[in-house]
């Protein structure tokens, strides 16, 4: 049975496009961010995604994080290195994590928030440019 979980925070004044999703699916060991990642609204939806990954380890070995974000600011970037650092606690007991970052070829910020990531974390962090 799959679980599938969505936390998406209120963006009133978004347009549907730019509206932030996180999903994690525990069947598929996976958890996903896509959209517009900004504003106060977004932490208690990272804080229950930070909690659901937590937690993933008890079932599972293995987890594959996919974030395709179109705009990030410092609190989301402060939300992303904790989730990270817990997904290195994982590493460090033998669990198998992989980031997929995947930027779009003229977003030279996020490609550099992905390096910055892939170069201060111990984990297995791959980016995409589309």
């Amino acid at each position: 049975m799959t679980t599938l979980t969505t936390f998406a925070p209120v963006t009133p004044t978004s347009a549907p496009a730019e509206k932030l999703i996180l999903r994690y699916v525990s069947d598929a060991d996976m958890i996903a961010a896509k959209g517009k990642s900004t504003g106060l609204e977004v932490l208690p939806a990272y804080s229950q995604l930070i909690e659901k990954a937590s937690k993933h380890f008890e079932h599972s070995n293995k987890l594959n994080c996919y974030f395709h974000l179109s705009v990030i600011n410092a609190s989301t970037t402060k939300l992303l290195f904790n989730l990270f650092s817990v997904l290195t606690k994982e590493t460090r007991k033998g669990n198998q994590v992989t980031i997929y970052w995947v930027v779009e070829q003229d977003d030279e910020d996020l490609i550099d928030v992905g390096l910055d990531f892939k170069n201060a974390l111990n984990l297995d962090f791959r980016i995409t440019v589309k």
